[in-house]
């Protein structure tokens, strides 16, 4: 149900409704930002359309819904890996693992998931033991 108009594209942030209704801002790359342009064009559509108009929609002008759009994405997951829980919420917890392990602060990774609680955020990490031995020696008087 994502509308054109909560799309900031010169900042690159775009404003969702995510689980409870609860609204927050995601960032999008230049990557994005070139496939939604093309794809505004292909549709004959506008940056400037009027309120209420959805980004993507299926026949007519109604908004795609939203298992058409998990279907997909679970489509292309198969095409590249294997398993049983493969879907939207895979593509979350990978970028929250991949933020972490490249050394996010986790607190910035919460703002980026819209989580309320830390707690909710931790359950995405799986911090590896050489991750921990480098902070260990990097931050701790006693870890050289």
């Amino acid at each position: 149900k994502l509308e054109i108009r909560n799309i900031d594209r010169k900042n690159r942030l775009v404003r969702v409704r995510g689980k409870g209704n609860k609204e927050r801002l995601a960032i999008f790359g230049d990557k994005s930002f070139l496939a939604m342009n093309n794809y505004l064009k292909a549709n004959k559509k506008s940056w400037h359309s009027k309120s209420g108009v959805p980004l993507f929609v299926g026949s007519g002008i109604k908004p795609i819904a939203y298992r058409t759009i998990q279907r997909k994405i679970e489509q292309y997951i198969k095409m590249v890996t294997e398993g049983k829980r493969l879907g939207p919420h895979m593509l979350r917890h990978s970028f929250a693992t991949h933020l972490i392990d490249r050394g996010a602060d986790i607190r910035a990774v919460q703002e980026l998931l819209g989580h309320s609680s830390i707690s909710s955020t931790q359950v995405y990490t799986h911090i590896k033991p050489e991750k921990m031995k480098e902070v260990y020696k990097g931050a701790h008087p006693h870890g050289s």
